[in-house]
C-alpha cells in the first residue's frame, strides 16, 4: 500500500515544481490524500463555524478522547444505557414496530435502527417474517444464566400465583419497592393469554397511580410513608405528580386503608383493570400483589366483589408460608442494668 501523502495539488501532472491549485483569498489549499483531492478541513471549520465542523476538522483520536470525556461526566456510557432500554421494550411483547421502541425508550429512529442491527449481529434479536416488526430470541436468555438468587418471598409466592392463573386466567404480579417506585419483580403472564403485555418483569410503577404502588404507600408505616411522599415530591415520573397535591393524596390513603386494597387510576392504562392488596411479614409490609384484567370483560364492581376475597386469602397464605420458610431470628440478650453479666461459658 503506497505511503499517505499530503502535498499541495500541482496544476498538472508534468510539472516538476508543485504548484498550488486555485483557491480564494484567505483560503488553505486543497490537498492531495491518496490520490483523491478534498478541501481542507481547517478552512471548512472556519467557514461553518459550528460545533459540528470543529469536530469534524479534529483527527480521529482526538474526537474518540471527546466521546469518552463526555461519557465520563455523568459516569455512564450512553450507548449502553440504551441498547439496555432497546432489549427491554422489546421484552414487554412477543413483536414489536420501530414506532413501539421509538414511543417507549423516547430514542431517535435511527439510533434504534442501529442498535436493533448490533442485537441481531449478537443473536440477541431479529426482523420476524412480518414486516416492520422486531422480536427477541432464545439466546438473550443468556444475559440472565448467571443470575440465581431471588428473595424468599418471590420463591414462597410463585407457586401460589401460578396456580390462581391457571384456574382463573387472569395474570398476577408481585411488585417489591424501590426507592420511589414499585419494581415486579414475579409475573404469571407467561401461564395466560389474556394480557396486553408479552412480559411485566421489572416494569416500575408509580406509587401514586398504580394499583402496587397505592398498596404499599397505604399501608407502610406512618414514619416511612411521610418519608416516601416527600420522595415522591422530587419524582421526575410524570404520574407522581399529584403527590404535590397533600389533601389528595392524603383522600386516596385514606380510601386505601378503609377498602383494605387499591386499585390503578383509571386515566392510566383504560383497557385493563387492576386491584393490589399488601403482602406483610412480620406485620410489616414487604411487598404487594395485583391481579389485573381486561376491562371489557369485567366491570371493576363485578371484579372487586369476585377477586378482593381471594387476593386476601393469597397474602395470607404467603404468610404463613414465609413465616415457616423464613429462618428464626434469635432476639438480642439484654442484661438489665446493674445486674452482672452471666457467664456463658
Amino acid at each position: 500500500m503506497p505511503p499517505l501523502c499530503f502535498l499541495p495539488t500541482v496544476a498538472a501532472a508534468r510539472t516538476v515544481q508543485p504548484k498550488l491549485a486555485p483557491f480564494p483569498p484567505g483560503e488553505k489549499p486543497a490537498y492531495i490524500h491518496c490520490g483523491g483531492i478534498f478541501p481542507n478541513p481547517v478552512s471548512k471549520t472556519r467557514k461553518t463555524g459550528s460545533r459540528q465542523g470543529e469536530a469534524a476538522g479534529k483527527p480521529a483520536l482526538a474526537r474518540m478522547n471527546d466521546m469518552v470525556q463526555e461519557s465520563d461526566k455523568s459516569g455512564n456510557i450512553r450507548s449502553v444505557e440504551r441498547a439496555i432500554d432497546v432489549l427491554q421494550a422489546l421484552n414487554r411483547r412477543p413483536l414489536s414496530t420501530l414506532h413501539d421502541l421509538h414511543r417507549e425508550t423516547g430514542l431517535p429512529k435511527p439510533s434504534i435502527v442501529r442498535l436493533l442491527r448490533t442485537l441481531e449481529g449478537k443473536g440477541l434479536a431479529a426482523q420476524s417474517s412480518r414486516y416492520g416488526t422486531y422480536q427477541l430470541l432464545g439466546r438473550v436468555k443468556t444475559l440472565s444464566s448467571g443470575f440465581h438468587h431471588e428473595p424468599l418471598i418471590i420463591e414462597v409466592a410463585e407457586e401460589i400465583m401460578i396456580d390462581f392463573t391457571k384456574a382463573e386466567g387472569w395474570p398476577l404480579a408481585l411488585a417489591l419497592f424501590d426507592l420511589n417506585a414499585m419494581v415486579v419483580r414475579a409475573s404469571t403472564i407467561p401461564y395466560t393469554s389474556l394480557s396486553f403485555f408479552h412480559s411485566s418483569l421489572n416494569m416500575r410503577l408509580s406509587m401514586v397511580s398504580r394499583a402496587l404502588g397505592r398498596a404499599y404507600l397505604a399501608h407502610s408505616e406512618p414514619n416511612e410513608q411521610k418519608i416516601l411522599l416527600e420522595i415522591l415530591k422530587h419524582s421526575k415520573d410524570p404520574e407522581d405528580a399529584a403527590a404535590h397535591d397533600d389533601a389528595a393524596m392524603a383522600r386516596m390513603i385514606a380510601q386505601v386503608r378503609e377498602r383494605g386494597y387499591a386499585t390503578r387510576d383509571p386515566m392510566i392504562e383504560p383497557r385493563s383493570s387492576t386491584i393490589a392488596v399488601p403482602v406483610r411479614e412480620n406485620g410489616r409490609v414487604v411487598a404487594c400483589l395485583g391481579l389485573t384484567w381486561i376491562t371489557a370483560a369485567m366491570p371493576m364492581p363485578k371484579g372487586t366483589e369476585k377477586y378482593v376475597p381471594r387476593m386476601f386469602a393469597m397474602v395470607e397464605e404467603i404468610s404463613r408460608e414465609l413465616a415457616v420458610r423464613a429462618p428464626h431470628q434469635r432476639k438480642p440478650f439484654r442484661v438489665p442494668i446493674g445486674e452482672p453479666a452471666p457467664d456463658l461459658a
